[in-house]
């Protein structure tokens, strides 16, 4: 139903069948909930609604589950932050590549996405010698990614959305073979590599590798071990001025609230502790598209500083739903406040607190201090309850 303009409300309404399961619905159902959405990107609204205002902040909805009281507003959300600190960069130096390169029937089995053909050359060489021109490959139209290889050595690359390619290539007396591999991405890809378990313990020690030295040139389709834990040189940059002020509310576009322009849009891969043993993690990484494995590193990364907020304006948990003293009437949801949750990593506890401000702080993790407002006990109140 409308509620305004760019304001309404969805509403849901049963009966309870008498073994305790919701029945068909009907408007005098005795059963109610209601979500109440604000779809202006700008402005927040008052919306009546069964003889109650409530205040909708701009691009939301509140969730009523009993139509009369709000449970949940998605732009009412507190969560924990935290900030991160890496420690121990591991050397970079037991980085090994293949002695050969991974490629087609060898190392690779790529499926669907191969084309090859041998083309015979023979006249033709003498007429580019005399005329002093080279030959070149043109594909029509290509996405995303190719490889082209001539006669088993990568000729050169090329990447864009339905292109057109046209590549000068180098070919000899006689038969040539000529391979595209193109990288569409969606497609299904095999890899004998995976095949082969590389990736394992015990099938890494069956191949030959090659301490890969600074000054060596990268290849495509080769392993390496270990894993990528941080790249910089081998994934896609945003443009410097391609950063806007962030705004979530409204409809998603893809240039909507892009973070660090000018910084690879990827950096960390996380190695989740439950994938570790105690010792002799072996880790190991395939790249496909060219990349300075010098570059990465890896690094141990550990939670020192947590921290939240939460305004008298939120709502009390979800689970507080559920409480028996809602359940049987004795407690209303209006007397119930909201609650801020602070937890440290596992097997870890809240050692000290710096900062604590019952009123009207100002800033963000780590860059707090106390408003205009501010209560003098609140930090001694948050020790004594949260540490140890």
């Amino acid at each position: 139903m409308k509620l305004g303009p760019r304001k309404e409300a969805h509403v849901y309404r049963g009966n309870i069948l008498d073994e305790g399961q919701i029945g068909t619905f009907s408007k005098s159902g005795s059963i109610c909930a209601a979500f109440l959405a604000n779809i202006d990107e700008h402005k927040a609204a008052d919306v009546k609604f069964h003889g109650q205002v409530y205040t909708l902040p701009p691009w939301s909805v509140s969730i009523l589950p009993d139509c009369k009281h709000v449970a949940f507003n998605i732009a009412k959300v507190g969560a924990q932050t935290w900030i991160k600190l890496m420690e121990l960069n591991l050397p970079s130096s037991k980085m090994y590549i293949p002695q050969r390169l991974m490629f087609q029937e060898e190392v690779t089995y790529i499926a669907n996405d191969w084309m090859t053909l041998k083309e015979p050359i023979d006249d033709e060489i003498s007429f580019w010698e005399e005329n002093e021109v080279s030959p070149e490959l043109s594909i029509d139209s290509m996405r995303d990614l190719v490889h082209i290889f001539i006669n088993g050595e990568l000729s050169g690359s090329a990447k864009g959305h339905w292109i057109k390619v046209v590549h000068p290539i180098h070919l000899v007396q006689g038969y040539n073979d000529i391979a595209l591999l193109s990288e569409t991405v969606g497609l299904q890809v095999g890899l004998k590599g995976e095949f082969l378990n590389l990736f394992t313990r015990e099938k890494a020690e069956n191949v030959r590798w090659t301490k890969l030295t600074p000054v060596a040139n990268p290849s495509i389709f080769s392993w390496y071990r270990p894993v990528i834990i941080y790249a910089t040189r081998i994934l896609f940059f945003l443009k410097e001025d391609g950063c806007r002020s962030c705004d979530y509310r409204g409809a998603y576009s893809s240039d909507k609230c892009t973070t660090n322009c000018g910084n690879p849009t990827q950096i960390w891969y996380h190695v989740p502790r439950s994938w570790l043993q105690r010792n002799q993690n072996l880790l190991v990484m395939f790249e496909e598209t060219g990349g300075n494995p010098s570059k990465i590193t890896i690094n141990k990364i550990s939670s020192q500083t947590i921290c939240g907020q939460v305004p008298e304006t939120h709502y009390p948990p979800l689970q507080m739903w559920w409480h028996p003293d809602l359940l049987n009437g004795r407690m209303s949801i209006n007397d119930v406040t909201p609650e801020l949750h602070l937890q440290c990593e596992d097997e870890h506890t809240i050692s000290s607190t710096e900062f604590a401000s019952y009123g009207t702080p100002q800033g963000k993790c780590q860059y707090l201090s106390k408003g205009n407002c501010h209560a003098a006990n609140s930090l001694s109140v948050v020790s004594q309850a949260c540490e140890g």
